[in-house]
């Protein structure tokens, strides 16, 4: 399974379309880290064939209390927690993540908030960041992820805008 994950794209889903129309048959799931929930609302509606599932992320003021702050899914094996990360104090230390994803018996974190690109494991927990899209903080270009998961393993990968 290929799930790409997007983060921090604020206001501009361009970028976002562009490489979910390159990936279309093969990508599996779109999972959007929220900071602008209304961009992942507006890539959905142009690609009803592709799977989709998303967070709020402290710029999304208007709808959070209609979509969650963290979910969790189970794929292959593997139970993945996401998040934007604002509402775990990510940017201060991943402790209250990776408490909160070792609850919810998650072996796998994902989250954004911070712009900038992390893949690492932690206590049993592999944390990813795809970075931002739009905004990013580490003086890269802008960055997404991509994430392989098969029953025995799961892969990641930083990919960068042109």
């Amino acid at each position: 399974m290929k799930i790409l994950v997007f983060s921090d794209t604020h206001r501009k889903t361009e970028p976002m379309a562009n490489i979910i129309r390159k990936n279309l048959g093969k990508v599996d799931l779109v999972i959007y880290l929220g900071d602008k929930y209304t961009d992942l609302a507006e890539i959905r509606d142009d690609f009803p064939q592709v799977a989709f599932l998303g967070v709020c992320g402290n710029c999304d003021l208007f709808v959070s209390d209609k979509y969650p702050v963290y979910d969790t899914v189970s794929l292959e094996g593997h139970k993945l927690f996401f998040t934007h990360g604002h509402r775990f104090d990510i940017r201060v230390s991943d402790t209250v993540l990776g408490f909160e994803a070792k609850k919810s018996g998650a072996d796998i974190a994902l989250y954004g908030h911070t712009h900038v690109g992390a893949y690492y494991e932690k206590n049993g927990v592999t944390f990813f960041n795809p970075g931002s899209l739009s905004e990013p903080r580490d003086g890269k270009r802008g960055s997404y992820g991509l994430i392989t998961l098969t029953p025995e393993k799961a892969t990641f990968e930083h990919l960068y805008l042109p």
